[in-house]
């Protein structure tokens, strides 16, 4: 049970917010190029400092972490969307398919989540859907597991059992009475992985594998704050320290959903 006094709950809940209302929060536009205002130390206008650009830079790890949460929301639909049903039938399955399931999480297991990315920009070139299906098949194997072992515990239960006798077909039970079951197991694993997931998205921005020129994230801030590290080093703290407390938030929201 969620405990609303608890101050981690509205630290979580505050970070979170801020990252999807940016545009509430944001006191300048985050794409607007100034030279003449570059690399501005912070101030009241400026409370984070400009950019090698002259863009305001609270505004940008604002954006950030509106496409760093929405990315994460997108794959979270992914993976549910596709995992659930397919722990559910690898589950409730036996023989071939069973066998047939566990080879393909064993292969998809195998691999890094950077070969998924680098497979998928070969063939889509970078963007946000190509780094959404790479986070997807990252994500997928764990659900799947855990879905499948819940499933398999499901199966015999009253209710399946109910349902079956009274001629409900087998598709129906999978994918009607057995779900709703297994949504909040499989958020709660969502949303302890999600740190992982913000962890992916700034790194494969910040190694040049991200959504590609003309959005804002916050690896590519860090990447632009690299190459004036002398001058400002702080750039490339602020990025950081949100993407700390956005998997911080994350981590709370899962412990506390258990």
């Amino acid at each position: 049970m969620i405990r609303y006094g608890n101050w981690r709950i509205w630290t979580a809940a505050s970070v979170l917010l801020l990252c999807a209302f940016a545009y509430l929060f944001a006191p300048h536009d985050p794409y607007q190029i100034e030279l003449g205002k570059r690399l501005l130390p912070p101030s009241a206008e400026y409370p984070f400092g400009t950019d090698s650009m002259g863009r305001c830079l609270l505004s940008r790890v604002l954006y950030g972490g509106r496409t760093t949460l929405g990315i994460v929301l997108l794959t979270w639909l992914a993976t549910l969307a596709v995992g659930l049903p397919l722990g559910i039938a690898v589950g409730f399955w036996r023989g071939r398919f069973r066998a047939l399931g566990d080879s393909f999480l064993n292969v998809l297991a195998s691999f890094p989540p950077i070969v998924y990315l680098i497979v998928w920009m070969g063939a889509w070139g970078s963007g946000t859907n190509t780094v959404v299906v790479a986070l997807t098949i990252a994500s997928l194997v764990s659900l799947v597991k855990l879905v499948k072992a819940r499933a398999e515990i499901e199966r015999d239960k009253a209710y399946v059992v109910c349902a079956a006798a009274s001629g409900a077909s087998r598709l129906r039970i999978l994918f009607w009475h057995v779900p709703p079951n297994l949504i909040r197991e499989s958020v709660v694993l969502l949303s302890l992985i999600s740190a992982d997931i913000v962890l992916m998205i700034s790194g494969f921005s910040f190694i040049g594998l991200g959504i590609g020129e003309g959005g804002i994230d916050w690896g590519a801030i860090m990447t632009d704050g690299r190459t004036v590290a002398l001058l400002r080093p702080d750039i490339m703290l602020y990025p950081l320290a949100l993407i700390v407390a956005c998997a911080f938030a994350f981590n709370v929201l899962g412990e506390e959903l258990k």
